[in-house]
């Protein structure tokens, strides 16, 4: 077992067995200027993380979790990337990213999405080609970026995959927030919840829902509607 306290990290590559443990003492355990990456397990081998609460203030970092190319089990219990889209990170890469794996488990996880740019969608789980078991966590996508007519970010992108939902709640993200006061200043639709191409999803009391429509600010209350 690998014990992390609060600080900055340069992330980890594991090819085999081990349990990373977050100190729950502290409040933010690893800022990473890399990614942690789990790759190549094999397949009488596990891998857990436990308890990390991850960010990042690196501009160019590609994920803050990333498993790919494991015929082992992986597991991802307790941890929290909600912080990373409020980093200094411009890149708007997905926080937990799962490829071509046997057997990933994610339990009571907290990921939040970023919607950097017009042309640009990053969801909170990006998933392709794995058997991915979900309980309990929150997935959020990106809101859109006041003033610029943005729709809200996708929460859960999945491919090619069998998922297993059991209690989560996935949520797209909150469009483009507006001001009835400044020209060209209009808001954004509402963010969709997931997707899911070519993926069996088996679900067991999740929700998923699209994000709010953006508001204005000079109204007293939210327009209607809601994807």
């Amino acid at each position: 077992v690998l014990l992390v306290r609060w600080g900055s990290y340069t992330g980890a590559r594991i090819t085999r067995g081990l349990t990373i443990r977050g100190l729950q003492s502290t409040a933010f355990v690893a800022r990473l200027r890399t990614p942690i990456v789990v790759e190549g397990l094999p397949a009488n081998e596990r891998v857990a993380l436990q308890g990390l609460h991850l960010g990042t203030s690196s501009p160019s970092i590609a994920a803050l979790i990333i498993v790919r190319r494991c015929s082992g089990t992986v597991q991802i219990e307790e941890c929290d990337g909600s912080s990373y889209p409020f980093s200094t990170t411009t890149s708007g890469q997905t926080p937990l990213q799962i490829e071509a794996s046997a057997r990933v488990i994610v339990r009571n996880c907290i990921f939040h999405g970023h919607r950097p740019n017009f042309s640009t969608q990053t969801p909170a789980v990006r998933l392709s080609g794995s058997t991915v078991l979900m309980y309990g966590c929150l997935l959020l996508g990106g809101a859109g970026e006041y003033c610029q007519s943005q729709r809200g970010g996708l929460a859960l992108e999945a491919s090619g995959c069998t998922l297993l939902l059991s209690g989560c709640r996935i949520v797209g993200g909150t469009g483009s927030s507006g001001n009835c006061l400044i020209q060209n200043c209009s808001t954004g639709w509402g963010g969709p919840g997931a997707s899911a191409a070519g993926t069996r999803v088996l679900d067991y009391g999740s929700a998923i829902e699209g994000g709010w429509d953006g508001t204005w600010s000079c109204w007293a209350t939210r327009p209607p509607g809601r994807n």
